[in-house]
């Protein structure tokens, strides 16, 4: 990602009413004749442009939508019929955005000379982004074609795979919330021990045949292998004419770079930024350390050559700044209380949370155990799933989160999309998304937020969330350090997958969070992210989002107060508004008067007391 931009914008105090862009997208001459059936002649007359991109672009999206519905349902059921269904809308979305003539046509529009010559900007830019998703492959790359295509179809098969994995203890299965709560709360170490380790079984669990037997690669086989196709479909790709490849993507290390540009993200510049947040954190990390040890030891009854072990990690930021957010949210629901704090903004979750499957159903055993937002169709159909179990009361604070972040951060965001963009701008950039998202999963803890939706009183509310801000940065420093972990991990598989990958993850866990190498785990895999199998590259969006989070957070402090007013939703709305009509430089900018930089982060940062 490129965070330098030189356009002068002046900050404003109060939030710009929210546009519409309906010049330049009106519905296309509904006639027999259409430029793209009787010609492919380049023209860049703008009725002729909007015609060529409203009927491509509509075309692309319904298959996009049906696609996501789709998916949406495998999230939902993990049953083998909805996987085919994935895959036959995969079919169908393949077959509309490899039309060649189409490709080719958007290749010549989006020639510079070309573009200059549209008048509308936003037909310009919806261009540029259909271009984008039509993939430029013409037949002379059939062999790069096919291996897409398999790596496509594998990583849906591993996905699917991976969300059919329950631990077991003791004969008995347990879910993912149920791991996360014994983690968080227990005070016996060998309990932790023993679920964390069942937990680790995660990388090497297999498909079952008819007879319930293992069969087939582990979920680590299959992703190491996977890995190395992804490595051989950008060997394909850097052999290429230079004339079929874009000037800023002309050679490619291994996949993982490839991903990187995929998402805007520069590869130096995030080196650079790892390297940064690792000395910015390296201090108040150990120091929090050493101050967490003792907390361990009193905690587990362990002594200090015990402290380090990755099991008892879980819930220990908490107990050292005297802060129990489970205890506080205990029996209450978060849903309600995100309806009221977006009603606060000036906005409402109702449509979302209609469509939305945010609670823990035990009849459905092959739903995903994580949290995802599906944007189908934005910003109208928006939805979002989660596990969400009201039985285990020491994971509310992390349910809290998961609904703001997921509903009000995500969520909002979606549904703020100008319905009247054209459909290849109706998205977000994830940098952006994963910023506000982290930002409003941070609310339930705001002063404001505690004091206005929650109705506790001022003087306790005050103490409370004084302690909530500590416990947060705390919380932060010990997150920024697992992004370095996980980051740099990706970056060395797609290096050399054939290295011991295990040894790698535990050499990187040493380093970044100081916590010893378990004995007895060399055949094991502790490594098994599930955005190393259906997100390749994506992690390094959620560490910029945390740059983009804190800068825009503290453009709104600075001009509204608070992020609980109509002001700042107003201030939001204006820029979910316009969707990817901006490239992502020009956006923070136009957001916050100033590039992406880490400034509002370490500020942050240097308020945590040890």
């Amino acid at each position: 990602m490129r965070i330098l931009f030189g356009q002068t914008y002046v900050p404003q105090t109060s939030a710009p009413q929210k546009q519409s862009f309906a010049s330049g997208i009106q519905p296309a001459h509904t006639g027999t004749t259409d430029i793209v059936d009787i010609q492919f002649g380049l023209s860049t007359d703008t009725r002729n442009v909007r015609r060529f991109l409203e009927r491509h672009g509509q075309r692309l999206k319904d298959t996009d939508i049906e696609h996501s519905e789709a998916t949406w349902q495998m999230y939902q059921q993990g049953t083998p019929e909805s996987q085919e269904a994935v895959q036959k809308t995969l079919d169908a979305v393949r077959a509309v955005s490899r039309n060649t003539r189409v490709a080719n046509h958007l290749q010549e529009l989006t020639r510079p000379e070309n573009l200059e010559q549209i008048d509308d900007p936003v037909l310009r830019r919806w261009a540029e982004l259909l271009e984008e998703e039509y993939e430029t492959k013409d037949p002379k790359f059939p062999e790069e074609r096919a291996v897409e295509d398999e790596i496509g179809d594998r990583r849906k098969d591993l996905s699917a795979l991976y969300n059919t994995f329950r631990a077991q203890l003791d004969g008995e299965t347990i879910t993912q919330s149920e791991v996360g709560e014994t983690l968080q709360s227990t005070g016996d170490p060998a309990k932790a021990k023993a679920v964390w380790e069942a937990n680790g079984e995660h990388g090497t669990h297999r498909a079952k045949d008819a007879d319930g037997n293992p069969t087939g690669p582990s979920v680590a086989e299959e992703l190491v292998s996977l890995v190395k196709r992804r490595n051989e479909f950008v060997k394909l790709y850097n052999q290429r004419p230079a004339e079929d490849k874009k000037p800023d993507a002309q050679h490619f290390d291994n996949y993982y770079s490839y991903q990187l540009h995929e998402y805007g993200v520069n590869e130096e510049e995030l080196v650079r930024l790892l390297e940064e947040v690792e000395r910015v954190t390296d201090g108040p990390f150990r120091q929090l350390q050493e101050k967490l040890d003792g907390v361990i030891m009193e905690r587990f009854g362990v002594d200090a050559s015990e402290t380090r072990q990755p099991w008892l990690q879980k819930g220990n930021e908490k107990r050292l700044m005297d802060f129990d957010p489970d205890s506080f949210f205990r029996g209450k629901d978060p849903v309600p209380l995100a309806q009221a704090t977006a009603a606060r903004m000036g906005g409402s979750l109702d449509t979302i949370l209609s469509k939305s499957d945010l609670y823990y159903d035990p009849e459905r055993p092959g739903k995903t155990q994580h949290a995802f937002n599906f944007g189908i169709d934005p910003p109208n159909d928006i939805r979002d799933i989660a596990n969400i179990d009201p039985k285990l009361q020491s994971l509310m604070a992390r349910n809290f989160e998961t609904v703001f972040h997921e509903v009000m951060g995500h969520g909002l965001d979606y549904q703020g999309i100008d319905e009247n963009l054209p459909p290849q701008l109706r998205r977000l950039y994830s940098i952006e998304t994963e910023g506000h998202a982290m930002m409003m999963g941070d609310l339930p803890t705001d002063l404001e937020f505690l004091t206005e939706i929650m109705g506790v009183p001022k003087d306790e509310a005050v103490k409370l969330s004084e302690r909530a801000k500590q416990n947060g940065l705390a919380a932060q420093v010990t997150m920024l350090r697992g992004f370095l972990r996980i980051i740099n991990f990706e970056r060395e598989m797609y290096k050399n997958p054939d290295q011991d990958l295990q040894k790698l993850w535990w050499d990187l866990s040493e380093r970044y969070l100081g916590v010893e190498r378990p004995e007895g785990r060399e055949d094991k895999v502790d490594w098994d992210v599930i955005h190393y199998i259906s997100h390749p590259g994506y992690y390094p969006n959620y560490l910029y989002g945390q740059l983009w989070r804190a800068q825009v957070l503290d453009h709104i402090k600075n001009n509204f107060g608070s992020l609980l007013t109509t002001e700042a939703g107003d201030y939001l709305n204006s820029h979910r508004a316009t969707g990817k009509l901006y490239k992502m430089d020009e956006l923070i900018q136009r957001m916050t008067g100033k590039p992406l930089d880490a400034d509002a982060l370490k500020t942050e940062l240097a308020e945590l007391e040890l």
